[in-house]
């Protein structure tokens, strides 16, 4: 059976995040022991290889990892909109190439300024804190797809039914609303339905969560996928395939699984005006300066 595309979404974000954090642990190491005193002294390199050797590995991070958030940011500026991948793409593209005339361009910049002021470790860190942050989301969708799966595999492959008077198995897909359906103990109900004939006691903590077994008698209703427990069972099918509970489950959860989260919608719509707004005043401030 192949991977759903959840579970390869899920596999390519955890090899990007453990890419990117493999190469941010030393760049924020480094970055933060920078600062102090003692490393200067106990380090035999400039600042300038220093800024060299965080410089090739956050290249790593925004070329290997952190290029999906471009590519997005770039698809959107073509079509003159912008989202949350815009935001990432902006804030850690202007660290890391501001940083980056600092380590290689430094004649480009006015005299006197400190070579020290680099911003290689927030591209770096951002990038790798967001990968995390989608791989846990991929991560839980993923179980949900599995999760889906386990439910619609408890439905019986067959379904056993009167039909012209006498008892037949069918496959479940073929058993139509308005049938009489037999149920056995120990077997799984194949559809929804009102009880006919019989008692007994169904297990329905795969819908309810309830452990405890629930008396089926005539007039009551059962759900397909439960299990029936203790005695045979007729009851005329109410609801078959997509109409089934189950399937109202499976299919509210797929889109749930395809919809953004209310603030995920929020922080969009609010990208789309402030991006091009905060690209508009750096211009001017760069013109005007």
């Amino acid at each position: 059976e192949g991977e759903s595309p959840q579970e390869s979404a899920f596999k390519r974000l955890k090899r990007d995040f453990v890419l990117s954090a493999v190469l941010t642990a030393p760049v924020m190491a480094i970055s933060m022991a920078a600062m102090t005193e003692w490393f200067m002294r106990a380090v035999p390199l400039a600042m300038s290889e220093v800024n060299t050797i965080l410089f090739l590995l956050t290249t790593g991070v925004m070329a290997g990892p952190g290029r999906r958030f471009f590519t997005v940011a770039w698809k959107l500026a073509k079509h003159f909109t912008a989202d949350m991948n815009t935001l990432v793409a902006v804030g850690t593209g202007t660290a890391y190439l501001f940083s980056t005339v600092v380590t290689l361009f430094p004649r480009w910049l006015p005299v006197g300024h400190p070579p020290d002021h680099i911003y290689f470790d927030t591209a770096a860190t951002i990038i790798t804190l967001i990968l995390l942050g989608r791989m846990l989301e991929a991560r839980a969708k993923s179980r949900t797809t599995d999760a889906i799966k386990k439910i619609a595999g408890l439905r019986p492959p067959t379904a056993r039914v009167v039909r012209e008077g006498s008892e037949r198995d069918v496959p479940v897909g073929e058993v139509q609303r308005g049938d009489i359906v037999i149920v056995r103990p120990g077997e799984r109900i194949p559809v929804d339905g009102i009880v006919e004939r019989g008692s007994s006691s169904v297990d329905e903590s795969m819908i309810t969560g309830e452990s405890m077994p629930v008396d089926k008698m005539a007039g009551d209703r059962v759900t397909g996928g439960t299990v029936n427990l203790s005695g045979s069972i007729e009851f005329r099918a109410t609801a078959v395939g997509s109409e089934m509970v189950i399937a109202n489950i499976i299919r509210l959860v797929e889109e749930a699984q395809g919809s953004k989260a209310p603030i995920q919608a929020l922080v969009d719509r609010i990208a789309a005006v402030f991006v091009p707004v905060v690209m508009a005043v750096a211009v001017l401030t760069f013109l005007a300066w």
